[in-house]
C-alpha cells in the first residue's frame, strides 16, 4: 500500500511538489486563522464587555437591588414614624421624649423605683451630645466624694 503513512514516501514527494511561496502562504493563513480565532475567544471570554465580566456585574446588581428594597423598607419605617411625631395632637412625641430622654412636665413629679441593688429599673436616658456624657460623669463623680 503506498502513501498509507504520514512520513511516507508520497507526502514528502506531494509537499516538495508545492512551490515554496504556496507552502508559507497556507501555514501563514493558518496562524492568522488561529489568532483571529483566539482574539474572538478572549474578547468574549475575557474581554472588558466579556461573558465573566457581565456575570460578575449582573451578580451585584442583584446584591445592590437587595440593599436598596432594604433601604426603601427603612425609608417607609423613618417616614411613617416622622409624620406620626409631627401629627398635631399626637402623643407619640411627648412619649418619646418621656421615654428616651427622661423628660418630664414641670408640674410632675417622676418617681424612680429602685431594685434590690440600690440601682434604678428605668431606662437610662441616652445623652444628647458626648460631652453631656463626661459632664455627667464629671458631676456623678463630685456627688460621690
Amino acid at each position: 500500500m503506498r502513501g498509507s503513512g504520514a512520513n511516507s514516501p508520497d507526502s514528502a514527494s506531494f509537499l516538495r511538489r508545492l512551490p515554496q511561496s504556496e507552502r508559507m502562504g497556507r501555514s501563514l493563513r493558518i496562524a492568522l486563522w488561529t489568532a483571529g480565532v483566539g482574539l474572538v475567544i478572549y474578547a468574549l471570554l475575557l474581554g472588558e464587555g466579556g461573558w465573566l465580566r457581565v456575570a460578575g456585574l449582573n451578580a451585584e446588581v442583584n446584591e445592590l437591588q437587595g440593599k436598596l428594597a432594604s433601604l426603601k423598607s427603612q425609608q417607609e419605617t423613618v417616614k411613617s414614624e416622622l409624620d406620626d411625631l409631627a401629627r398635631p395632637g399626637s402623643l407619640t412625641l411627648e412619649k418619646v421624649a418621656r421615654e428616651r430622654y427622661g423628660m418630664h412636665r414641670d408640674d410632675e413629679t417622676v418617681l424612680h423605683v429602685l431594685g434590690a441593688g440600690g440601682e434604678s429599673l428605668a431606662p437610662k436616658a441616652p445623652a444628647l451630645h458626648p460631652q453631656e456624657e463626661d459632664q455627667t460623669a464629671v458631676e456623678g463623680e463630685r456627688e460621690q466624694s
